[in-house]
């Protein structure tokens, strides 16, 4: 925030991969970046998803790679 950043780039690490992320998982990472330890409002915002993990069953369709979730 020193540097004037807006914007935060994160992942649902632990989250396994081809694992659907819920929306109730997404907002509680968007009250997390949004918040200060302190709980005051820290001025970020989630804009950008990193590393997307995709199993190896989709990478290779192969096994289970067409069931949802």
């Amino acid at each position: 925030m020193q540097a004037g950043v807006e914007a935060v780039v994160s992942a649902l690490h632990h989250m396994p991969p081809g694992q659907i992320w819920g929306a109730e998982k997404i907002k509680r990472r968007q009250a997390e970046i949004g918040k200060m330890a302190d709980g005051s409002p820290s001025g970020l915002n989630w804009e950008v998803v990193k590393s997307l993990p995709v199993s190896e069953d989709i990478k290779r369709q192969s096994g289970a790679w067409r069931v949802d979730g």
